[in-house]
């Protein structure tokens, strides 16, 4: 049906438009009265084509209620995901706070949170990082590895601090262990499925982002 739409109406526009369309088209007078024939008999046998045409575009957000199930989600969790003192970088006071999830043998992960160390510098901006363990006898060496082999010093810090459980000038909180399963348990709430994720205060972001693009949602 829909090919025929696109047919019938680029024929239309072809045989209505300006002087000497039609002939473009079609060589003889002939041949494009036996077309308008054709098409009329088309439209004749189905109507729908012409009354589709003319129904609107929907004005509705086909992901409206995605993004309300994210929201709700981001909304439940914002307590842990948002708190100055999660383990992560930037001013416990910041204006925004950001949070990331990240696995050790997410290769992604150490870029993702270069990318974010970036951001920090230059915008009023925090970042909580929730560190997610890869099995029940996690020892978490795959993320530092990446970061060390990278050379980044900066990321390395952070991701010690994360590993030990503390924000930037924190006490440590919690073992390695059962902050990885409550850190899985809220990546699983809140309906995330790769590492890394972004979570904004009104936003899910599933896999890296450009650090260009994530500016995009600072100052909005």
């Amino acid at each position: 049906m829909a090919e025929k739409q696109l047919a019938a109406f680029a024929v239309l526009l072809g045989l209505t438009g300006p002087a000497g369309a039609g002939e473009r088209l079609f060589d003889t007078h002939a041949e494009q009265d036996a077309l308008r024939a054709e098409l009329r008999a088309l439209f004749a046998a189905e109507p729908g084509i012409i009354e589709n045409a003319l129904i609107p575009l929907p004005t509705e957000d086909p992901y409206a209620d995605e993004k309300a199930a994210d929201l709700a989600a981001i909304t439940s969790e914002a307590a842990r995901l948002f708190a100055p003192d999660a383990p992560g970088f930037g001013k416990p006071d910041a204006a925004a706070i950001w949070a990331i999830f990240v696995r050790p043998d997410c290769g992604e992960c150490a870029d993702a949170v270069r990318g974010l160390q970036l951001l920090v510098r230059v915008h009023d901006l925090r970042v909580s990082v929730f560190l997610l363990p890869t099995d029940p006898a996690d020892t978490r060496p795959g993320l530092l590895k990446a970061a060390a082999t990278q050379g980044d010093a900066a990321v390395l810090n952070v991701l010690d601090g994360v590993l030990h459980g503390r924000a930037e000038g924190a006490a440590p909180r919690g073992s390695d262990t059962t902050t990885g399963a409550t850190n899985q348990a809220m990546f699983d709430r809140l309906g995330l499925d790769t590492t890394p994720s972004y979570v904004l205060p009104d936003m899910l972001i599933r896999g890296e982002m450009p650090g260009f693009v994530l500016e995009r949602y600072i100052d909005r």
